[in-house]
């Protein structure tokens, strides 16, 4: 039997149909829908101010969103390790800052704070 991904993929496979598009999308991601935390995202950066909580630096509302200082939203607990989309779970990043802690938190806020003021100053 050939090699198949988690989701029952074939490498290089071709997704042809809707149905097999939906099985790309992790199943924790299809239970929980792809944006949840979106309805909170205008209710976050405003409480915030649009200060990014990770290196306290102002994110740019009028960037790009493929901007490094476009403003994101954050989980500060990851889905992946139990966190929710409620707003307290919530904050305001920068995308740069966003991707450097990336979803396991693994790097600390303190070394992307200091990668970050050099990168934006």
């Amino acid at each position: 039997m050939p090699w198949r991904d988690l989701y029952g993929n074939r490498p290089g496979q071709l997704i042809e149909s809707h149905d097999d598009a939906s099985r790309a999308v992790p199943p924790s991601v299809r239970q929980r829908g792809l944006r949840t935390y979106s309805r909170h995202r205008e209710h976050v950066l405003d409480r915030d101010k649009y200060i990014c909580q990770i290196c306290w630096l102002p994110a740019d509302p009028s960037a790009k969103q493929t901007d490094d200082r476009y403003p994101t939203i954050d989980h500060i607990l990851s889905v992946a390790f139990g966190g929710d989309d409620e707003p307290d779970n919530l904050r305001t990043a920068h995308l740069w800052c966003n991707v450097m802690v990336g979803d396991a938190g693994l790097v600390n806020d303190e070394l992307v704070r200091t990668g970050t003021r050099k990168r934006f100053s």
